[in-house]
Order: C-alpha cells, then structure tokens, then sequence
C-alpha cells in the first residue's frame, strides 16, 4: 500500500484503467495505433511494440523480436528503472551507468539506426 502514496502510481493506475474501460468493455481495438506511421507512411522505433509484448506474454519470444526488435533494451532500461526505484543498492550502480552521457548518446544512435533499417529493405523482416 505504501508503494501507491509514491508521486507518479495513481496517473500510471488511471491511464490503465481508463484504456481497459475503452478497448476491452466498450469494445474499441486493443493496440493503439501509431500516429508517425499513419501520417508519413514510415515505422517509427516503437511500432510494433505492442503486439511484441503481447507475444512475450504468449511466450512467443521469436515473434515478439518480429514486431519490435528494440524491445529487450526497452524492457531492460524499465526493469533497471523498477528495481533501481524499490532501492536495490546493486541496480543503482547499474542505473548510474545507463544514464550516462555515453549510454544516452550510444542508445539514440541505435534507436535512429534501427528505425532507419526497419524502413528499408536490408531489414531481414521486411
């Protein structure tokens, strides 16, 4: 209970409440679309993101991979987050290192590179 008094827990439990309410009882589509895709026609680095996670949850890790290749260092920076956050002394030194300049910089160039690949043909899924 103490956890939900922390700054930031009741938008993240209102903003999943309020997607539950819309897609699963009034009906409305599941995954959300991309508005990059639907305006210039390109995937940008998060498309496919959605139904990656829906396929790491069915166990289908190689599928998961297919929608969203940039998912595990997704996943990785959320965990490090998590347990950083619930003050696990050894995942702060690792947090530390993950938002160093370096990491930062070395992270915004594979998100660029990889939304350039996936859009082009040298992508193997394409």
């Amino acid at each position: 209970m103490k956890a939900f008094k922390r700054k930031g827990w009741h938008w993240l439990l209102l903003l999943l409440g309020a997607w539950v309410i819309i897609n699963l009882i009034l009906g409305g589509s599941i995954l959300w679309k991309c508005p990059f895709l639907a305006i210039t026609g390109f995937k940008c680095s998060g498309c496919g993101g959605q139904r990656a996670i829906l396929e790491l949850f069915q166990g289908h890790f190689k599928n998961a991979l297919y929608y969203n290749a940039l998912l595990p260092f997704i996943l990785m920076y959320a965990l490090i987050y998590v347990l950083k956050y619930r003050k696990v002394a050894m995942f702060e030194k690792w947090w530390t290192i993950l938002t160093s300049k370096v990491a930062i910089g070395i992270v915004i160039i594979l998100t660029l590179t990889f939304t350039v690949i996936r859009n082009t043909s040298l992508w193997p899924w394409y």
